[in-house]
């Protein structure tokens, strides 16, 4: 298991957030997205994060929810032969601070993906969705039904961290009892825990969501 170190203050400040019913205006969406740390992790730091071999993204077609655009991960992902496109709705905030090109990189809501369905082989998010969504229900329906619409039947999406004050609410309930009403298979994984402000553990969930295949 991990403890989560070098991002304990982030994961404490996020970790009893719970998702209430109803939204908020679309651009209010950029106050949340402008909050995230914008790590710049390693291709070893999601390996054990989300306790995968990025071997079986060779050759396949991967969308970074959240990443850093040409960071350590996308940089090494190109090295490995990984197709990957990383989406990040704070390029512009980004671009102030580093340079950023390439055509694998989008600036973009997972609310709204500007992409088309079935698109993908695998979605991957560390540290962004769902810690950096808006705690209402319409933000965190309208992200998880565009992930489902965009994985190719028979992919996946990893999400990590995901806590359990989110999983226990009745909004997320909700969620889940959807996707798994459109096929989709979902698994939590415990990975480890965070401090809270009372430096006590709460534990930190990996979820795959996996989109069947066609028969």
């Amino acid at each position: 298991m991990n403890d989560f170190k070098g991002i304990e203050k982030f994961v404490s400040e996020k970790s009893s957030k719970r998702v209430e019913a109803g939204s908020i205006p679309e651009d209010e969406r950029m106050i949340y997205a402008n909050e995230a740390i914008h790590s710049d992790s390693s291709l070893k730091d999601y390996e054990r994060w989300m306790t995968i071999n990025t071997d079986r993204f060779v050759g396949k077609k991967i969308l970074d929810i959240g990443g850093m655009p040409n960071g350590k991960f996308a940089r090494a992902a190109k090295t490995k032969g990984i197709d990957l496109v990383t989406l990040n709705p704070s390029i512009s905030e980004i671009a102030k601070e580093r340079p950023i090109k390439g055509r694998n990189v989008i600036a973009g809501y997972v609310q709204n993906l500007p992409f088309q369905d079935e698109t993908f082989d695998y979605e991957i998010s560390y540290g962004a969705i769902p810690s950096h969504l808006a705690p209402v229900e319409k933000e965190y329906s309208d992200a998880f039904n565009e992930i489902f619409r965009t994985l190719k039947p028979g992919g996946q999406a990893y999400l990590v961290p995901v806590y359990g004050s989110v999983l226990k609410t009745e909004v997320f309930q909700k969620i889940k009892e959807g996707l798994l009403n459109r096929g989709a298979e979902i698994i939590l994984d415990d990975v480890g825990f965070v401090l809270d402000e009372n430096k006590a553990k709460v534990k930190v969930f990996k979820m795959t969501v996996k989109k069947k295949s066609r028969s």
